[in-house]
């Protein structure tokens, strides 16, 4: 690994400021899931590793804008995917497209490419989302990364717990709704069934105690998510968890470290045949 980061900051050099190696494409292609146009870019060969973002992002951000996507793609086949509601995908208004469906789509995502198993990460929603397939159809995942978030365990706490967090969302929701077309931009309104649905992708300790799935959580210590990695730390005694110090939520994922520790921990988790 001494080698690594010399690698990467030589990779961004020759990506410059499009993202992408000379020569090198990154095509857009889109799936049928469940009735929705889901886009995805997909870069690279090797074992896959699917990367779902969070909240308000795409495939382009964060993993390419932060040269994430094109330094997996350098021994990996990297699938980045826009998450329903979000991106070029398809972005249907009702709350009950988003929820379970979110993380059905990653399934969805590896049978349309016809891969059996993969390395699955994701950052902020997309964390959460990935611990929701995982405990779903762990057979599908070699590997999960949690990204700047556990899993949505709270809402499975005591009673005042879970009402404080669908207050919080549906107050997010709501002040989306009451912004500039709010009421009737496909965009807006998608983003705000999604996080009515986010009370669907709970899952519980027992589920996520269980995993024998290798999982890691990379976090910032100033992230203010960090106290819910802590728990599922507590609950999930196989995590491998690694704190950066110095980042919070968002610089999180540009971090040199968050980058090395990713990349280390899928080559020391290789996918068996």
């Amino acid at each position: 690994m001494t080698t690594f980061l010399p690698r990467f900051a030589l990779l961004l050099c020759l990506l410059g400021a499009g993202g992408r190696l000379p020569g090198q494409e990154r095509p857009e292609r889109f799936f049928d899931s469940n009735g929705v146009r889901l886009r995805y870019l997909e870069q690279g060969a090797g074992e896959p590793v699917v990367l779902l973002h969070g909240f308000g992002g795409s495939a382009e951000d964060p993993w390419v804008k932060a040269g994430i996507l094109p330094a997996l793609a350098a021994r990996h086949r990297v699938i980045a995917l826009d998450c329903r509601g979000f991106g070029g995908s398809g972005k249907p208004a009702a709350v009950r497209d988003y929820g379970v469906e979110m993380a059905l789509d990653v399934v969805r995502l590896l049978d349309h490419l016809a891969i059996p198993r993969a390395h699955l990460v994701g950052y902020s929603m997309g964390a959460a989302i990935a611990a929701k397939v995982v405990t779903l159809r762990p057979e599908r995942f070699a590997t999960v990364v949690l990204g700047g978030y556990g899993a949505r365990l709270s809402w499975l706490a005591a009673d005042p717990a879970s009402r404080q967090n669908d207050a919080r969302y549906e107050q997010r929701a709501v002040e989306l709704e009451g912004g500039p077309g709010g009421r009737t931009d496909p965009g807006t309104i998608a983003r705000a069934a999604a996080l009515r649905s986010f009370r669907e992708q709970r899952v519980t300790a027992a589920e996520m105690a269980a995993l024998t799935v290798p999982a890691l959580s990379i976090v910032g210590k100033k992230d203010e998510g960090l106290a819910d990695v802590l728990e599922l730390k507590r609950v999930m005694p196989g995590l491998k968890l690694v704190l950066i110090e110095g980042a919070d939520h968002d610089s999180t994922r540009r971090t040199p470290e968050f980058l090395r520790t990713l990349a280390e921990f899928l080559r020391a988790h290789p996918i068996s045949p």
